[in-house]
């Protein structure tokens, strides 16, 4: 059988490893806060979540780990909420005009103009209005 001192046990304590740093050194994780991670350069952290195999990281806006801590629960749920229903381009469209033209800060001649860019989008790209915004594809924008 063999006995432990207290300063043995001390030292394996303090000899685990509370911390990993990614092989470029660019990323540090915590063992003890899953989904805590700190960017080394700026010394940002950030939460980390994976969401249906997607990871999703999201700026905790301190470079103070306790501070952190703190923001880390609320900011992993935000991150696990599903998203919004997306509905059709058309939608989307009617809230993006509504946003420029209730915009004080856009003068009346960049409101036109974005109403331009908006109607020439829809002229070069017939059934745009009643596409789902979650298949509109990269690809398709590209075309």
């Amino acid at each position: 059988m063999t006995i432990i001192s207290d300063t043995e046990t001390a030292a394996a304590k303090t000899s685990r490893k509370t911390t990993t740093t990614s092989p470029d050194g660019k990323w540090k994780t915590f063992h003890g806060q899953a989904g805590l991670m700190q960017y080394v350069p700026s010394g940002v952290f950030f939460a980390r979540a994976k969401v249906n195999g997607i990871v999703k990281r999201a700026s905790l806006d301190t470079d103070v780990l306790t501070t952190a801590k703190d923001r880390l629960r609320d900011k992993l749920n935000k991150l696990r909420q599903p998203p919004a229903e997306c509905g059709t381009f058309a939608e989307a469209r009617l809230l993006y005009l509504a946003d420029i033209d209730n915009n004080h800060a856009l003068s009346s001649e960049t409101k036109r103009y974005w109403h331009y860019r908006v109607a020439a989008l829809l002229k070069s790209w017939p059934g745009l209005d009643s596409m789902k915004l979650v298949k509109i594809t990269e690809a398709q924008c590209k075309v």
